[in-house]
């Protein structure tokens, strides 16, 4: 080692006490005051060796402009002596001592005695030193030399102090982080294991469809002539097995809260009560079934099918929740949200009907509670259930604009709220139940847009059969085409997500070139990815629709569209 000063690692040792070019400080201070009221001396500092300079941490009657600049180069330094020694320094009369005679501190500072004392890391790095400095000669004493060693120590141990926090709060964050990344990686091996469920439940379920639906079908095509009536039995199989294929979609949407909701106002008391009928009917009679509900209750606005389906789903498990018999009780009533008010599911303010299915039976832990509305969550062997119950009615409950919240004790049942939203006023209205009217004459040419084939081909069959005239196009492009030739069209019906130009493109291409045009715009995506086009549909001449749509479906609202579309 050449130069001790500048050796690299005493600089990155004095570099991460974090002490160069820093504010002064009371507890620095209050050493080299001691120092000079102990030693009877007029200027004491706490001096940090740099490569190329002395930086004062602390200094105490040093004179001006030293005292403000708070650093001297290394050619008015003792200290560096110090710190290249590793060992004290005892200068009695400067001028006469041949270490420190030339140094430019004598005449500049007025050094004419010095004792210091070097400020060692516990890993024997010395970054600087604490001195005595007296503007005239001073034999120092042991006792004076052990005094400034012992305050030389203070100084060290309150460096130490602070090093060691700063090393306890890099480790802290090290430890912080390794930990994040651990529940990062954590949480995306559950979402990974959460997607393989979901994958094996979605390809057992859409496996059953395929199977029941293709043989079914298979087998119709071979029976049709000689024995119609199996073949009508196979092809309803068939058709029952892909509305089961719909109900799968139709869940998987509900949960992640994406699915297609008709919402209307419902008649809470009249649907426990058709519940509590239909749980009598096959309970066994070891269930005593009551419903909490008035018969002037305000109507909830809710889609009749999804809110059954979740009822039903919470009170399958009450049941399953007591083997031996119990008390199961459907009640409903209102609540109103007041603003500024937090509430245990976060809803916002308004008025709520609360559904509640209440059982005595054996009840869950905090634990069990804790994880219970998750995804794939079950306490039942594995093959007997998904554990998307109720996961599933949280997403609807929440995607109604209302919420859902479990209470339980092991031994003291379980309570399950739903909160809907109660129908306004302006909901009353409605009725989205009433039957669809009756399609108009046949006799009207229907120009249809798909770029899938297969799908294309079954629409214009199915609208063939409704007696429609159809000019079926693979894209928009070619369905523009035929308007441009002159090909008359009532209505347009076209697919949303097509290469190219899309539905809502396309429509309006067209209504530019007929206005007035009705025109359906049919999606198979969910609600979300399909906003844009339902918020265009509000806005202009089109409704929106998404699948499966059936023929008959599709055929009277487009009956309804052409009986109330003005002539043009």
């Amino acid at each position: 080692m050449n130069d001790p000063i500048r050796h690299g690692p005493r600089l990155r040792a004095l570099q991460r006490t974090g002490l160069l070019d820093t504010p002064p400080e009371e507890t620095f201070d209050r050493v080299t005051r001691l120092v000079c009221r102990v030693l009877g001396v007029p200027v004491a500092l706490v001096s940090l060796v740099d490569a190329d300079r002395q930086f004062f941490k602390s200094a105490a009657g040093l004179p001006e402009p030293w005292a403000s600049r708070r650093e001297t180069p290394l050619s008015h330094s003792f200290c560096q002596h110090v710190v290249t020694s590793g060992s004290p320094l005892t200068v009695e009369d400067a001028p006469s001592h041949p270490l420190v005679r030339d140094n430019l501190a004598v005449p500049d500072l007025g050094v004419a005695a010095y004792l210091g004392m070097p400020l060692a890391l516990p890993d024997g790095q010395v970054i600087g030193a604490l001195c005595a400095i007296d503007t005239v000669p001073h034999h120092w004493t042991t006792n004076e030399t052990e005094t400034l060693r012992d305050l030389a120590a203070v100084i060290m141990d309150e460096i130490a102090l602070r090093q060691l926090n700063c090393d306890l709060e890099v480790r802290v964050g090290q430890e912080v982080a390794a930990r994040e990344a651990a529940l990062v990686e954590r949480a995306k091996a559950r979402r990974l294991e959460a997607l393989s469920q979901l994958a094996g439940s979605v390809a057992h379920d859409m496996n059953n469809v395929l199977q029941a639906a293709g043989g079914g079908i298979r087998l119709a095509t071979r029976r049709l002539e000689r024995d119609p009536t199996t073949a009508r039995h196979l092809l309803d199989a068939a058709l029952e097995a892909l509305d089961r294929g719909a109900s799968v979609t139709r869940r998987l949407l509900s949960l992640a809260g994406r699915g297609v909701l008709f919402p209307e106002p419902l008649n809470v008391a009249a649907l426990l009560a058709d519940l509590r009928g239909a749980l009598s009917s096959s309970a066994g009679g070891v269930l005593d079934l009551q419903v909490a509900a008035s018969d002037d209750l305000p109507p909830v606005l809710a889609d009749r099918t999804q809110l059954e389906a979740a009822l039903n789903a919470l009170a399958a498990n009450a049941r399953e929740a007591m083997p031996d018999g119990g008390a199961l009780t459907l009640a409903a009533s209102t609540e109103t949200v007041c603003k500024g008010v937090p509430h245990r599911a976060r809803l916002q303010p308004g008025t709520y009907i609360r559904l509640e299915v209440i059982d005595n039976g054996t009840g869950m832990s905090a634990e069990t509670l804790a994880q219970a509305p998750e995804p794939f969550f079950t306490t039942k062997d594995v093959g007997k259930a998904t554990g998307l119950g109720l996961a599933t009615t949280r997403g609807f409950a929440e995607q109604s604009g209302g919420g859902l919240a479990i209470e339980s004790e092991p031994g003291r049942g379980t309570t399950v709220t739903l909160w809907l939203p109660q129908a306004g006023e302006e909901d009353a209205g409605e009725d989205p139940g009433q039957s669809l009217p009756p399609a108009s004459p046949p006799g009207r040419r229907i120009l249809l847009v798909d770029d899938d084939p297969l799908v294309l081909r079954v629409f214009k069959v199915q609208l063939m059969e409704a007696g429609h005239a159809v000019l079926a196009a693979g894209g928009g492009t070619e369905a523009l085409a035929m308007l441009d030739r002159g090909e008359a069209v009532d209505l347009l019906v076209t697919d949303l997500s097509m290469p190219g130009m899309d539905g809502v493109e396309l429509i309006r291409a067209a209504q530019g070139r007929r206005p007035g045009l009705p025109a359906v715009l049919i999606t198979g995506h969910p609600v979300n990815a399909a906003a844009s086009a339902d918020e265009d549909a509000r806005a202009a001449a089109f409704q929106l629709m998404h699948k499966p749509v059936s023929g008959p479906y599709l055929a009277d609202r487009i009956a309804t569209m052409l009986d109330s579309a003005p002539p043009r």
